[in-house]
């Protein structure tokens, strides 16, 4: 051995619909290969460290954006829209300016990743 330790890192190995890939997604779950099993078995508890956090920040960026998608486009939004119909002198014109800018303003949200 060289003594030389190598850590995958998950942002680098899931490889979707690839043959030669350490791990892919199938229906929604990550799925590791036998060679990086082997690996990750080997690990020291460094390697072990870095490898979950990087997948807790992946899991992270992903529910981050996926619950801002929801909200910029889900019921939320549209409940948000019908209190605001409800506030006295906003009319129709207003209501659809106040729903672009609503869109509009939660799509540019969905686009920032996590701090």
């Amino acid at each position: 051995m060289s003594g030389q330790k190598t850590t995958y890192s998950i942002t680098d190995t899931v490889k979707i619909g690839k043959e030669n890939s350490m791990a892919r997604v199938k229906n929604g779950k990550l799925h590791i290969n036998r060679t990086m099993y082997k690996n990750i078995k080997k690990y020291d508890r460094e390697q072990m460290n870095d490898l979950l956090q990087d997948i807790y920040e992946t899991g992270v960026k992903s529910g981050y954006k996926k619950g801002l998608q929801e909200v910029s486009e889900g019921p939320l939004r549209n409940n948000i829209l019908n209190e605001i119909q409800n506030i006295n002198g906003i009319g129709p014109t207003k209501l659809g300016a106040i729903s672009v800018i609503l869109k509009t303003r939660l799509k540019e949200l969905v686009k920032d990743e996590p701090e």
